[in-house]
């Protein structure tokens, strides 16, 4: 599981909250190995978990390459949607 989850994306955790950041096909790219859903693309606080159904996600860039969330489950949970 973890060898995966690092192929396809970034965790990290800054200023009081959990990151994700898709990993680029190649350097430089705009497109991703795996992505985030597309209808949560741009969605925030409550908007964003009531559609996503995971507590506690704070943002997806509207461009779809990073996610912030409050806690780390809230993070691997979105992972998992992908």
């Amino acid at each position: 599981w973890s060898r995966h989850i690092f192929y396809y994306f970034r965790v990290y955790y800054n200023k009081n909250n959990w990151r994700v950041k898709c990993v680029p096909i190649t350097l430089g790219s705009k497109k991703y190995r795996r992505g985030f859903p597309k209808e949560l693309l741009g969605l925030k606080d409550e908007k964003l978990c009531k559609k996503s159904g995971i507590e506690d996600l704070v943002f997806i860039h509207a461009t779809g390459f990073m996610a912030v969330g409050k806690t780390f489950k809230s993070i691997i949970n979105l992972i998992n949607l992908t």
